[in-house]
């Protein structure tokens, strides 16, 4: 017997494991993003139903009708995607843990940072029609970012730094067939991002990371990796980040979910600059990275907040190390094998590793998303400086294995 029924958009293995160990019986909506011939055959307390696609409701509805599965005692996602579609549809067939407009304020950035008007500039962030621009049209002062409304993963996000650049991007939309695009001034500063969650309404946990170079920086090849940082030796920055945080949830109106804030440090005032806000499970390695660290498993935690269960602070031993994560390079062409899990697993500081792609397939354009990578590995060590050297000898012995591979 099952503890709870839960729903969720797409497959995911964590969260598989994650509804296992919690003993909860889990349906998955999965559809063609899912490659649904690459993932593993069902558990005994799994379910699949294939939707066609998971954006319209229509059709979710219509599969989950036709397999008899309308009532749940959860309803989540865990991709950005689909959070709103996880709300809408917790409305009817569960109990639902948050309201659609609470879902839409963190899917729609524009809309994020009007509900936060009170600590952000108004006039830094603007939305471009682009079938209304032409030469009346009036670009504010460079450098500025152009993204999506509603995208995700620094996917088709660009610095534009002069009038050139501008055009070539407004172009770029255009051949998209995007009507709309967000606008906002250029943060300059470090990177940093906060993940945990909130029960009833209250912060219970969480913990900083500070990226090595800003998200956006993978436009020019830059490998994604950052530190979480202990919570003992950074006490005034968890204690500044702590209120902030208070505010901007409460100001969205997250009462019950996890979170992933990016925020920026001000370089001349060293003041905290909001960047954007989602309430899912963070991406790339940073849930990983959170579990090795802290022994708390961010999925267990959604699917308990998911189906109304309160979960509190937990108790910490002393953190003695740095936990961080790093993508791993590509081949600068086709590789005929990667290096083994195994060998990976030996190296100095490596805590734990996954690859997500193999041979055979299309290189992976590290410079497109943030989702796009050969594999990711999760590092420690007793120093921010000797995380940073660890990470840097991982990427160089991939290197030096496509080196080879390719020479020979």
């Amino acid at each position: 017997m099952y503890h709870k029924k839960v729903l969720s958009f797409g497959y995911r293995k964590e969260v598989t494991d994650a509804a296992k160990r919690l003993n909860y019986e889990l349906v998955s909506i999965i559809d063609d993003w899912d490659r649904p011939n690459k993932i593993p055959e069902c558990q005994a307390h799994e379910t699949r139903i294939y939707t066609q696609n998971n954006v319209k409701l229509e059709l979710i509805l219509g599969a989950l009708s036709r397999e008899g599965q309308l009532k749940f005692d959860g309803v989540f996602s865990t991709f950005e995607y689909f959070i709103l579609n996880a709300s809408l549809l917790g409305e009817h067939l569960s109990k639902p843990f948050m309201p659609p407009l609470t879902a839409m304020a963190f899917r729609n950035k524009y809309l994020q940072k009007k509900l936060l008007s009170k600590t952000i500039d108004s006039n830094s962030f603007r939305i471009l029609n682009l079938r209304e621009m032409d030469e009346r049209h009036k670009i504010n002062d460079f450098p500025l970012v152009l993204k999506p409304i509603a995208g995700g993963g620094s996917e088709d996000t660009f610095i534009v730094r002069d009038i050139e650049e501008y055009t070539d991007k407004i172009n770029y939309f255009n051949k998209k067939g995007v009507l709309k695009l967000f606008e906002e001034r250029f943060i300059s500063g470090e990177e940093y991002h906060a993940d945990g969650w909130v029960s009833n309404g209250e912060i219970k946990f969480f913990a900083v990371s500070k990226y090595e170079k800003p998200c956006i920086n993978i436009r020019n090849g830059w490998l994604l990796n950052d530190t979480m940082l202990r919570p003992e030796s950074h006490t005034t920055l968890y204690e500044e980040v702590g209120i902030y945080l208070k505010d901007t949830l409460q100001t969205l109106n997250l009462e019950n979910g996890v979170f992933h804030m990016e925020f920026f440090i001000d370089p001349l005032t060293n003041v905290i600059v909001f960047g954007e806000c989602a309430s899912r499970i963070p991406g790339n390695y940073i849930a990983e990275t959170f579990k090795q660290m802290f022994d708390i498993d961010l999925y267990e935690v959604l699917l308990q907040i998911s189906v109304g269960e309160t979960v509190e602070t937990p108790r910490l031993d002393e953190i003695t190390h740095y936990y961080g994560h790093t993508y791993l390079p590509s081949p600068s062409k086709e590789s005929t094998f990667l290096p083994s899990e195994k060998d990976v697993l030996k190296l100095d500081g490596v805590v734990t590793m996954m690859h997500e792609w193999t041979t055979g397939e299309p290189i992976p354009d590290i410079t497109e998303a943030t989702s796009n990578r050969v594999g990711k590995v999760v590092v420690k060590s007793r120093t921010q400086e000797g995380l940073q050297d660890k990470i840097r000898k991982i990427r160089k012995f991939y290197m030096d294995h496509y080196e080879k591979i390719e020479t020979n």
